[in-house]
C-alpha cells in the first residue's frame, strides 16, 4: 500500500499541507468533524478501490489508525 498517496488524498481532502500529516495527528486537532471522516473514508475507499467497514471509522482518531485500518481492509479476501 501506498501510504504516502494515503497521506496525500487525507491533506487534499482537508486542505492541509502534506507535512502535517503525520501518523500520530489528532483528525480533531486537523479540523475534522463526524461529516468530514465519513467523506475521507469514501474518498480513500474510491482512491485505492476497497471498503472500509463503518464500525472502524468511528474508532478512527489519528492519521496512522486511519492509514492501519486502509492497509487492512486491501489485505482482506474481496
Amino acid at each position: 500500500m501506498d501510504e504516502q498517496r494515503a497521506r496525500i488524498v487525507i491533506a487534499d481532502h482537508l486542505a492541509l499541507p502534506v507535512a502535517s500529516i503525520s501518523d500520530d495527528a489528532d483528525f480533531l486537532a486537523l479540523g475534522a468533524d463526524s461529516l468530514d471522516m465519513v467523506s475521507l473514508t469514501m474518498r480513500l475507499e474510491e482512491e485505492f478501490n476497497t471498503h472500509i467497514p463503518d464500525d472502524g471509522v468511528e474508532d478512527c482518531r489519528t492519521v496512522g489508525q486511519a492509514i492501519a485500518m486502509l492497509r487492512t481492509s486491501l489485505a482482506a479476501p474481496a
